[in-house]
């Protein structure tokens, strides 16, 4: 769909030179970072302050070896992030502050980040070609979710700060393009068999394509001078965006579950806002019925408050991010996806995107969804001021016939009395638990009959042990467990007929 429309089109003539790509202000376009308004800009300079002289936590060989030893992801990948998220932070506060203050802290960073034997989390270090290794190999660089993330933070670094680092030494950002062409654009453009690209025998579409690619062309457009090269990673990547999409069903469903939206048709829209910008508005694919399907997807399945259907893994109360969701609405033209991404910012979003509050969670987003919040953000707080009490557009009956998920309301006095939720679908979707048939039921908007989720990924979660862990099982779910037999994985153990019908007659005394 995509490679077909773009073709229609010279994209040697309406590719913008990468001097002219300007996605969001750099520090030195000091009208826009200085009307940023004063609580915001505070918030974010208090948190690069708390990374002022900051011990860079060092990554020893034998943690990232922790995974191959025993399964343990998480004391490897809390060190990671920790250098990303003092990075990032120190970044948006120079940039806020403009006295230069943070950049001896920020070049430490760069260096640290730099100096790493891989970018690659210890659990993706593996190709179909080589099986997973204990530790990275460095002739032999993989890019996977976290090597892409990486230099999209580095390139976005490089981008904003680029004149302040090279007042000091312009070795720091002839650094960042040494390791991000030899770690991110020589294996991109010449390999194909990292299964997230589609090329491969072996591949299968999910949310890693589009977060990848989102990640990969902002380090292309950002960094890279060559107008063939950027024209070759865009012509390579919207192949596989066209693998991705032709994956979903015209519904817009994510059978992978609302937890996933912001990194698969989310990182989906960042991919086509990139395009958008570095085209000036030339490579729109936004009129594509599918396109706006999946932005509608994530209101489809919202309960009420911060609650959603969470079928697959997914928790109930799964990370929105309401600057995605409210400028994905208004390329689509979509007041209730708007409206819904307004709601969601009322609830617990300004926490997460924008670090306000004083137990505030450390997680990291890449500068491009932070900057998007930090433009956002005023537009957004206005309309909500401005309306005072944003409603949710609460969908009455939704049904999805391609990933077979249906949902119906029942109202009193506009508020929920009961919501039911159910599947069909298949056992081997993204992210899959044995739970055809499965459903839940909340009542007054909270919930009654539940999916419990999953737990902390491990080892074990995406290997071939995956269903002996009981989050995944069918008896587990809400599901008859017959003759002792539970239901079984595969693609063709799924539904075969459906029959839905939109009504909620259930009388319920409590």
């Amino acid at each position: 769909m995509l490679v077909e429309k773009l073709n229609n089109q010279k994209l040697e003539k309406i590719l913008i030179p990468q001097k002219d790509f300007t996605p969001h202000p750099r520090a030195n376009d000091r009208y826009a970072w200085d009307n940023i308004k004063e609580g915001l800009r505070a918030n974010l300079i208090k948190k690069g302050e708390s990374y002022l002289d900051y011990s860079w936590p060092h990554l020893p060989a034998l943690r990232y070896m922790d995974f191959s030893r025993n399964g343990n992801r998480t004391r490897y990948q809390k060190l990671y992030k920790s250098r990303r998220n003092a990075l990032s932070h120190l970044v948006y506060a120079e940039c806020l502050e403009n006295k230069g203050r943070f950049i001896d802290e920020i070049i430490n960073g760069i260096w640290a980040v730099c100096e790493e034997s891989s970018w690659c989390y210890p659990a993706h270090n593996k190709t179909p070609r080589t099986g997973l290794k204990p530790l990275p190999d460095v002739k032999d660089p993989i890019i996977d979710l976290f090597a892409a993330e990486t230099a999209a933070l580095l390139s976005w670094t490089h981008y904003l700060l680029n004149n302040e680092l090279n007042t000091v030494t312009d070795m720091v950002t002839e650094r960042i393009e040494l390791e991000v062409d030899r770690r991110i654009f020589i294996p991109f453009l010449e390999r194909t068999d990292f299964p997230w690209m589609g090329f491969s025998d072996n591949h299968r579409f999910n949310n890693w394509t589009t977060w990848i690619l989102s990640n990969i062309f902002t380090t292309f457009l950002l960094l890279e001078k060559e107008k063939s090269r950027r024209i070759s990673c865009i012509e390579k990547g919207m192949v596989s965006l066209d693998g991705f999409l032709n994956h979903y069903k015209s519904d817009g469903g994510c059978d992978e579950g609302p937890s996933y939206w912001d990194r698969a048709g989310g990182s989906l829209f960042d991919c086509l806002e990139l395009l958008y910008s570095a085209s000036e508005g030339r490579i729109d694919f936004y009129e594509e019925p599918l396109i706006q399907n999946i932005g509608k997807y994530i209101y489809k399945v919202h309960i009420d408050g911060e609650y959603f259907i969470n079928f697959a893994d997914c928790g109930c109360k799964p990370r929105i991010d309401p600057y995605l969701a409210y400028r994905f609405g208004q390329r689509i033209n979509d007041q209730k996806l708007c409206r819904f991404a307004l709601y969601m910012k009322t609830k617990k979003a300004p926490e997460d995107q924008l670090y306000r509050g004083k137990n505030v969670k450390e997680y990291y987003r890449t500068p491009g969804k932070v900057l998007r919040a930090i433009f956002t953000h005023s537009e957004m707080e206005e309309k909500i001021e401005k309306e005072k009490n944003i409603k949710a557009p609460l969908i009455k009956n939704v049904w999805m016939p391609g990933i077979q998920i249906m949902a119906a309301r029942k109202k009193k006095l506009k508020s929920s009395v009961l919501y039911l939720a159910a599947k069909g679908g298949h056992n081997r979707e993204s992210h899959n638990h044995n739970d055809v048939g499965n459903f839940i039921v909340y009542m007054n908007s909270h919930p009654f009959i539940i999916d419990v989720g999953v737990e902390t990924y491990s080892r074990k979660t995406f290997s071939s042990r995956r269903y002996e862990i009981w989050t995944m099982q069918s008896a587990y779910h809400n599901l008859p467990t017959i003759n002792s037999c539970q239901q079984q994985a595969g693609i063709s153990l799924g539904v075969s007929r459906v029959r839905v019908r939109l009504r909620v007659n259930i009388k319920v005394r409590v």
